[in-house]
C-alpha cells in the first residue's frame, strides 16, 4: 500500500490486519504513523526512474503482493495553484502510478489486483447534472490530473499480465480527523460560517468510515474498473454548512463572494471551492453496498464527536 499513513490509509491497514491480511507500505516517511503491525519499506518514488537495482530492492522487501492499493498523492489544497504546487500535485500521482507499474512488471506473473483512488474531480464542474460511473471528464486542472493518474494505472494493465486494474473516484472525504472537515468547520465554530460564492453548488462527499468500508469491498471483491465513491446523497454547499452551524448552534449566513475567494486563493477556488459535482455511487448502490452515512444528517453526529 502507497498512502499508508494517510487518513484513509491507517484506518484501512487496521481493518485489513483485523481481517487476516498482511499488509506492507512502501513510504517515503520516516517518522510516519502507521497501524500496528504494517511492515514499513521505504521508497523514493518521486525519483523517476527508481535505478533497477533499486527496483529489485524493493520488490525483495515487498514480497509478493495479491494486491496493490495505491493512495499516494500531494496534498491538493496545500498552498495556492502555483506552476510548482500543480506539478507536484500531477507528479506524485501519475510519478508513484508509474513506478508501481515498473514494479508490478518485473514480479512473477499471476493474478493481482491494483485499487487505484482518483476522484470525482474527474468530472469537473458539472453543475445540476449527476454523474456517473461512465460520464464524461471534465476541462478544470484536477479532470485532466485524474485523467492521466487513472489513464496510467490501466496503461499497467494492458502491460502486465494478470493484473487488473479498480479505480475509485472518491468525493469529499468528511471525517473528524480529515484536514478538509477541520477547514469547513473552523469559520462556522467561529460564527462566521456561510454560503462560499453561490453556494448552491453541489458538494459530493463521504464519511471516512465509509469510505474505507468501500474500499475493503473492492480489495476483497473480483470486479474491476471504476467506481464512484460518494455518499448516495449529495448536498449543496450552503445546505450542509447550515447543517452543521444548527448542530453546533451556531449562525450560518456570512457569505464569502465568489470574486473574494478567487482573489485570496487564485486558481483554488475554482477548482476546489467554487464547482459543482453532483456525482451518485451508482455501482456501489447496485452491489448492495449499505452505506453507514447516507445523508449529512446522518453523519453529523460522527463528524461532530458527539
Amino acid at each position: 500500500m502507497t498512502g499508508a499513513s494517510g487518513l484513509i490509509g491507517e484506518k484501512l491497514c487496521r481493518a485489513l490486519i483485523s481481517d487476516g491480511y498482511k499488509v506492507t507500505a512502501l513510504t517515503t516517511r520516516k517518522n510516519g504513523t502507521f497501524a500496528k503491525g504494517v511492515k514499513t519499506v521505504s521508497w523514493t518514488p518521486s525519483t523517476d526512474p527508481l535505478s533497477e537495482n533499486e527496483m529489485e530492492r524493493l520488490r525483495a522487501e515487498a514480497g509478493d503482493p495479491s494486491v496493490v492499493v495505491n493512495l499516494a498523492g500531494h496534498a491538493i489544497d496545500d498552498g495556492r495553484f502555483s506552476k510548482k504546487h500543480k506539478g507536484q500535485i500531477l507528479n506524485s500521482r501519475v510519478g508513484v502510478t508509474r513506478t508501481i507499474g515498473r514494479l508490478l512488471a518485473g514480479m512473477p506473473a499471476r493474478e493481482r489486483r491494483l485499487v487505484q483512488s482518483s476522484a470525482v474531480g474527474y468530472y469537473g464542474n458539472t453543475g445540476e447534472a449527476e454523474q456517473h460511473e461512465g460520464s464524461p471528464s471534465g476541462k478544470l486542472f484536477l479532470s485532466e490530473v485524474c485523467r492521466q493518474w487513472e489513464g496510467e494505472a490501466n496503461n499497467w494493465a494492458r502491460k502486465v499480465d494478470g493484473l487488473s486494474v479498480s479505480i475509485i473516484r472518491l468525493g469529499v472525504v468528511l471525517d473528524p480527523d480529515a484536514e478538509a472537515w477541520k477547514k469547513m468547520t473552523l469559520p462556522i465554530k467561529l460564527g462566521a460560517g456561510g454560503p462560499l460564492g453561490s453556494g448552491t453548488q453541489w458538494l459530493s462527499w463521504v464519511s471516512g468510515v465509509d469510505a474505507v468500508r468501500m474500499f475493503l469491498d473492492v480489495i476483497k471483491g473480483t470486479e474491476d474498473g471504476v467506481w464512484i465513491g460518494t455518499a448516495p446523497q449529495p448536498e449543496r454547499q450552503t445546505d450542509l454548512v447550515k447543517k452543521v452551524a444548527q448542530h453546533i448552534s451556531r449562525p450560518a449566513f456570512i457569505p464569502t463572494p465568489a470574486w473574494a475567494l478567487k482573489l485570496a486563493l487564485g486558481e483554488m477556488a475554482d477548482e476546489l471551492l467554487l464547482p459543482s459535482c453532483r456525482a451518485i455511487p451508482r455501482r456501489f448502490q447496485d452491489a448492495g453496498f449499505q452505506f453507514k452515512h447516507e445523508s449529512p444528517d446522518q453523519a453529523l453526529g460522527y463528524l461532530m464527536n458527539d
